[in-house]
Protein backbone atom coordinates (compact mmCIF):
# COMPACT_ATOMS: atom_id res chain seq x y z
CA UNK A 1 0.00 0.00 0.00
CA UNK A 2 1.24 3.53 -0.69
CA UNK A 3 1.24 5.76 2.37
CA UNK A 4 2.99 8.35 0.85
CA UNK A 5 1.29 11.97 2.05
CA UNK A 6 -0.62 13.06 -1.15
CA UNK A 7 1.10 16.28 -1.84
CA UNK A 8 4.40 14.18 -2.30
CA UNK A 9 5.01 13.74 -6.01
CA UNK A 10 5.70 10.24 -7.44
CA UNK A 11 9.04 12.26 -9.60
CA UNK A 12 10.63 13.02 -5.56
CA UNK A 13 10.83 9.73 -5.16
CA UNK A 14 11.55 8.36 -8.97
CA UNK A 15 14.31 10.88 -9.83
CA UNK A 16 16.77 10.34 -12.07
CA UNK A 17 19.26 9.55 -8.61
CA UNK A 18 17.76 8.81 -5.29
CA UNK A 19 21.05 9.08 -3.90
CA UNK A 20 19.93 9.14 0.16
CA UNK A 21 17.21 9.48 1.82
CA UNK A 22 18.79 9.98 4.93
CA UNK A 23 22.09 10.50 7.25
CA UNK A 24 22.31 7.51 9.25
CA UNK A 25 23.46 3.88 7.68
CA UNK A 26 21.93 2.47 5.40
CA UNK A 27 19.81 5.32 4.38
CA UNK A 28 21.25 5.70 0.84
CA UNK A 29 22.38 4.19 -1.87
CA UNK A 30 26.40 4.17 -1.23
CA UNK A 31 25.47 2.16 1.84
CA UNK A 32 23.17 -0.19 0.09
CA UNK A 33 25.45 -0.80 -3.27
CA UNK A 34 28.28 -2.17 -0.32
CA UNK A 35 25.56 -4.32 1.07
CA UNK A 36 25.25 -5.85 -1.99
CA UNK A 37 28.84 -6.14 -2.97
CA UNK A 38 29.00 -7.95 0.44
CA UNK A 39 26.43 -10.15 0.06
CA UNK A 40 27.87 -11.08 -3.76
CA UNK A 41 31.28 -12.07 -0.99
CA UNK A 42 29.08 -14.46 0.41
CA UNK A 43 27.34 -16.03 -2.81
CA UNK A 44 24.12 -14.06 -2.11
CA UNK A 45 23.11 -12.14 -5.15
CA UNK A 46 20.33 -12.25 -7.30
CA UNK A 47 22.36 -13.87 -10.23
CA UNK A 48 23.61 -16.71 -8.57
CA UNK A 49 22.11 -19.92 -10.20
CA UNK A 50 20.81 -21.13 -6.49
CA UNK A 51 17.19 -19.74 -5.99
CA UNK A 52 17.83 -19.83 -2.37
CA UNK A 53 20.92 -18.05 -2.80
CA UNK A 54 19.05 -15.13 -4.58
CA UNK A 55 19.13 -13.34 -1.20
CA UNK A 56 20.52 -9.94 1.20
CA UNK A 57 22.32 -9.40 3.80
CA UNK A 58 20.46 -6.20 4.15
CA UNK A 59 16.85 -7.00 3.73
CA UNK A 60 17.02 -10.89 3.31
CA UNK A 61 13.96 -12.68 1.96
CA UNK A 62 14.52 -15.57 4.08
CA UNK A 63 15.99 -14.37 7.33
CA UNK A 64 16.08 -18.03 8.97
CA UNK A 65 18.17 -19.16 5.60
CA UNK A 66 20.72 -16.30 5.54
CA UNK A 67 21.04 -16.47 9.61
CA UNK A 68 22.23 -20.20 8.65
CA UNK A 69 24.42 -19.57 6.00
CA UNK A 70 26.44 -16.84 7.30
CA UNK A 71 26.62 -18.49 10.55
CA UNK A 72 28.36 -21.67 9.01
CA UNK A 73 31.91 -22.35 10.17
CA UNK A 74 34.23 -19.84 9.38
CA UNK A 75 32.17 -17.90 6.43
CA UNK A 76 31.41 -14.24 8.34
CA UNK A 77 34.67 -14.34 9.43
CA UNK A 78 36.20 -15.03 5.58
CA UNK A 79 34.34 -12.13 4.33
CA UNK A 80 36.00 -10.04 7.18
CA UNK A 81 39.31 -11.55 6.66
CA UNK A 82 38.97 -10.75 2.64
CA UNK A 83 39.23 -7.08 3.92
CA UNK A 84 41.49 -7.18 6.32
CA UNK A 85 44.20 -8.52 4.78
CA UNK A 86 43.56 -5.82 1.98
CA UNK A 87 44.77 -3.57 4.99
CA UNK A 88 47.25 -5.75 5.74
CA UNK A 89 48.89 -5.46 2.43
CA UNK A 90 47.60 -2.01 1.45
CA UNK A 91 48.70 -1.51 -2.47
CA UNK A 92 48.05 2.66 -3.75
CA UNK A 93 44.80 2.90 -5.91
CA UNK A 94 44.04 4.91 -8.92
CA UNK A 95 40.86 5.87 -7.37
CA UNK A 96 39.34 7.06 -10.41
CA UNK A 97 39.68 4.17 -11.82
CA UNK A 98 38.30 1.62 -9.00
CA UNK A 99 35.10 3.54 -8.69
CA UNK A 100 34.65 3.31 -12.26
CA UNK A 101 35.58 -0.38 -11.96
CA UNK A 102 32.93 -0.74 -9.28
CA UNK A 103 35.74 -3.83 -7.83
CA UNK A 104 35.84 -1.28 -4.55
CA UNK A 105 33.52 2.22 -3.84
CA UNK A 106 35.02 2.65 -0.63
CA UNK A 107 37.87 1.89 1.89
CA UNK A 108 38.21 -1.63 2.85
CA UNK A 109 37.57 0.18 6.47
CA UNK A 110 34.12 0.73 5.68
CA UNK A 111 33.60 -2.79 4.06
CA UNK A 112 34.64 -4.08 7.12
CA UNK A 113 32.56 -2.09 9.36
CA UNK A 114 29.45 -2.48 7.35
CA UNK A 115 30.01 -5.98 7.29
CA UNK A 116 29.93 -5.96 10.83
CA UNK A 117 26.65 -3.76 11.03
CA UNK A 118 24.92 -6.23 8.77
CA UNK A 119 25.55 -8.96 10.56
CA UNK A 120 24.88 -7.68 13.86
CA UNK A 121 21.50 -6.40 12.62
CA UNK A 122 20.67 -10.61 11.81
CA UNK A 123 21.76 -10.94 15.42
CA UNK A 124 25.01 -12.93 14.05
CA UNK A 125 27.51 -13.98 15.65
CA UNK A 126 30.79 -11.75 15.33
CA UNK A 127 34.84 -12.91 16.01
CA UNK A 128 36.13 -11.56 18.64
CA UNK A 129 38.78 -10.24 16.02
CA UNK A 130 36.37 -8.54 14.03
CA UNK A 131 34.80 -7.21 17.33
CA UNK A 132 37.75 -6.11 18.35
CA UNK A 133 38.20 -4.09 15.16
CA UNK A 134 35.16 -2.17 15.20
CA UNK A 135 35.89 -1.35 18.55
CA UNK A 136 39.41 -0.20 17.67
CA UNK A 137 37.62 1.63 14.45
CA UNK A 138 35.08 2.99 15.44
CA UNK A 139 35.98 6.71 14.93
CA UNK A 140 38.50 6.48 12.20
CA UNK A 141 36.41 5.69 9.31
CA UNK A 142 34.96 9.29 8.72
CA UNK A 143 30.97 8.82 9.59
CA UNK A 144 29.44 11.64 9.27
CA UNK A 145 27.60 13.36 12.63
CA UNK A 146 24.82 11.33 12.62
CA UNK A 147 26.25 7.73 12.20
CA UNK A 148 28.38 9.17 15.18
CA UNK A 149 25.95 6.91 18.34
CA UNK A 150 25.03 4.46 15.51
CA UNK A 151 29.00 3.60 15.72
CA UNK A 152 29.40 3.53 19.19
CA UNK A 153 26.68 1.49 20.03
CA UNK A 154 27.21 -1.24 17.73
CA UNK A 155 31.26 -1.46 18.62
CA UNK A 156 30.77 -1.51 22.33
CA UNK A 157 26.90 -2.93 23.36
CA UNK A 158 26.41 -5.46 20.93
CA UNK A 159 24.96 -8.65 21.96
CA UNK A 160 25.69 -11.73 19.85
CA UNK A 161 22.49 -13.09 19.30
CA UNK A 162 20.25 -10.29 20.12
CA UNK A 163 19.56 -8.28 16.64
CA UNK A 164 21.11 -4.85 16.27
CA UNK A 165 18.01 -2.10 15.98
CA UNK A 166 20.09 0.62 14.15
CA UNK A 167 17.65 3.03 14.22
CA UNK A 168 17.83 3.82 10.32
CA UNK A 169 14.82 4.48 7.83
CA UNK A 170 14.37 2.28 4.71
CA UNK A 171 13.21 4.48 1.40
CA UNK A 172 10.10 2.88 2.34
CA UNK A 173 9.80 4.10 6.24
CA UNK A 174 10.94 7.43 5.12
CA UNK A 175 8.51 7.63 2.31
CA UNK A 176 5.50 6.95 4.74
CA UNK A 177 7.25 9.50 7.40
CA UNK A 178 6.77 12.25 5.22
CA UNK A 179 4.86 15.17 6.86
CA UNK A 180 2.18 17.24 4.58
CA UNK A 181 4.00 19.36 1.98
CA UNK A 182 7.38 17.89 2.50
CA UNK A 183 9.95 16.73 0.11
CA UNK A 184 11.91 13.60 -0.19
CA UNK A 185 15.18 15.73 -0.98
CA UNK A 186 17.91 14.82 1.22
CA UNK A 187 21.62 15.92 0.33
CA UNK A 188 23.77 12.67 -0.40
CA UNK A 189 26.83 14.06 1.39
CA UNK A 190 28.64 10.14 1.48
CA UNK A 191 29.64 10.65 -1.98
CA UNK A 192 32.33 13.36 -0.35
CA UNK A 193 33.38 10.92 3.00
CA UNK A 194 33.61 8.17 0.88
CA UNK A 195 36.38 9.68 -1.39
CA UNK A 196 38.18 11.39 1.38
CA UNK A 197 38.34 7.60 3.19
CA UNK A 198 39.42 6.36 0.12
CA UNK A 199 42.31 9.59 0.02
CA UNK A 200 43.00 8.82 3.34
CA UNK A 201 43.89 5.34 2.94
CA UNK A 202 46.22 6.24 0.03
CA UNK A 203 47.44 9.03 2.25
CA UNK A 204 48.86 7.42 4.82
CA UNK A 205 50.52 4.33 2.82
CA UNK A 206 52.28 6.51 0.99
CA UNK A 207 53.49 8.24 4.33
CA UNK A 208 54.49 4.01 4.88
CA UNK A 209 56.46 3.49 2.03
CA UNK A 210 53.58 2.08 -0.36
CA UNK A 211 53.30 2.37 -4.21
CA UNK A 212 50.92 0.60 -6.51
CA UNK A 213 53.22 -2.63 -6.65
CA UNK A 214 54.78 -2.29 -3.55
CA UNK A 215 52.07 -3.09 0.15
CA UNK A 216 52.13 -1.92 3.45
CA UNK A 217 50.55 -2.55 6.64
CA UNK A 218 47.71 0.48 7.36
CA UNK A 219 45.19 -1.47 9.72
CA UNK A 220 46.58 -0.02 12.88
CA UNK A 221 48.18 3.26 10.92
CA UNK A 222 44.54 5.17 12.07
CA UNK A 223 45.53 4.22 15.91
CA UNK A 224 48.31 6.63 15.78
CA UNK A 225 46.82 10.21 16.12
CA UNK A 226 49.98 12.17 15.01
CA UNK A 227 49.86 10.13 11.26
CA UNK A 228 46.20 9.85 11.14
CA UNK A 229 46.04 13.83 11.98
CA UNK A 230 48.58 14.59 9.41
CA UNK A 231 46.68 12.87 6.61
CA UNK A 232 43.71 14.30 7.13
CA UNK A 233 45.35 18.36 6.71
CA UNK A 234 47.60 16.96 4.36
CA UNK A 235 44.13 15.97 1.88
CA UNK A 236 42.05 18.84 3.04
CA UNK A 237 44.81 21.45 2.15
CA UNK A 238 46.63 19.73 -0.79
CA UNK A 239 44.55 17.27 -2.32
CA UNK A 240 41.09 18.45 -2.21
CA UNK A 241 38.85 16.49 -5.09
CA UNK A 242 36.19 17.17 -7.66
CA UNK A 243 33.30 15.00 -6.02
CA UNK A 244 32.90 13.50 -9.73
CA UNK A 245 35.71 12.96 -11.75
CA UNK A 246 37.81 12.90 -8.34
CA UNK A 247 40.44 15.08 -10.58
CA UNK A 248 42.35 17.77 -8.33
CA UNK A 249 41.24 20.70 -7.73
CA UNK A 250 43.19 23.22 -10.46
CA UNK A 251 45.02 26.11 -8.83
CA UNK A 252 43.25 28.95 -10.18
CA UNK A 253 41.61 32.08 -8.80
CA UNK A 254 38.25 29.81 -8.69
CA UNK A 255 39.99 27.18 -6.65
CA UNK A 256 39.10 27.66 -2.97
CA UNK A 257 35.36 28.39 -3.65
CA UNK A 258 35.16 25.20 -6.22
CA UNK A 259 36.78 23.40 -3.10
CA UNK A 260 34.46 24.77 -0.79
CA UNK A 261 31.07 23.33 -2.83
CA UNK A 262 32.40 20.24 -3.87
CA UNK A 263 35.15 18.42 -1.71
CA UNK A 264 33.69 17.74 1.73
CA UNK A 265 30.77 19.91 2.80
CA UNK A 266 30.07 17.45 5.55
CA UNK A 267 28.47 19.41 8.15
CA UNK A 268 25.86 21.40 6.37
CA UNK A 269 22.70 20.19 7.63
CA UNK A 270 21.29 20.75 10.91
CA UNK A 271 20.89 17.28 11.98
CA UNK A 272 24.66 17.09 11.79
CA UNK A 273 25.24 20.50 13.90
CA UNK A 274 23.18 18.78 16.23
CA UNK A 275 24.99 15.46 16.51
CA UNK A 276 27.57 17.72 17.38
CA UNK A 277 26.91 20.05 19.73
CA UNK A 278 25.51 16.74 21.87
CA UNK A 279 29.17 15.01 21.30
CA UNK A 280 30.46 18.28 22.67
CA UNK A 281 28.41 19.10 25.08
CA UNK A 282 29.56 22.78 25.04
CA UNK A 283 26.33 24.55 25.18
CA UNK A 284 24.35 25.85 21.98
CA UNK A 285 25.30 24.14 18.94
CA UNK A 286 26.75 26.69 16.23
CA UNK A 287 24.96 28.47 13.86
CA UNK A 288 24.15 26.56 10.69
CA UNK A 289 26.90 27.04 8.02
CA UNK A 290 29.15 24.89 5.53
CA UNK A 291 32.42 23.66 6.96
CA UNK A 292 35.25 24.04 4.87
CA UNK A 293 37.59 21.18 4.15
CA UNK A 294 40.33 22.40 6.97
CA UNK A 295 37.58 23.10 9.26
CA UNK A 296 35.93 19.34 8.76
CA UNK A 297 39.75 18.32 9.03
CA UNK A 298 40.29 19.84 12.65
CA UNK A 299 36.36 18.88 13.78
CA UNK A 300 37.40 15.13 12.57
CA UNK A 301 40.44 14.88 14.34
CA UNK A 302 39.05 16.33 17.43
CA UNK A 303 36.92 13.27 17.12
CA UNK A 304 40.04 10.63 16.75
CA UNK A 305 41.94 12.05 19.68
CA UNK A 306 38.92 11.61 21.81
CA UNK A 307 37.67 15.27 22.51
CA UNK A 308 34.65 14.20 20.85
CA UNK A 309 32.41 11.27 20.90
CA UNK A 310 34.10 9.31 23.41
CA UNK A 311 32.50 8.78 26.97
Amino acid sequence: MDCRPASVQVEDRRGPMIGAWGFKFFEGDHDHDIAAHLSADMGLSKYNRNPKMQDSLLHPKDRDFVIQHIQNPDELDRVFKKYFDMLQDYKVIDIKATLKEETMIDSPRYYIFLLGLLAMQLGCTLSRKHRRWMKANWDSCLFMYERIDQAKMAAFEYQNGTPLKLGSMTLHEKECSLAPNERLNVPNNAKHVFVMRMHLDNEVAKGKGASITNGVDINNAFSHDAAYIAALEHIATEKAKHSAGMDSVPETPSAPADRESKATQWASNQAGWDRLKQHKAEGPAPPVKKASTEEMAKILADLKNGSIGRT
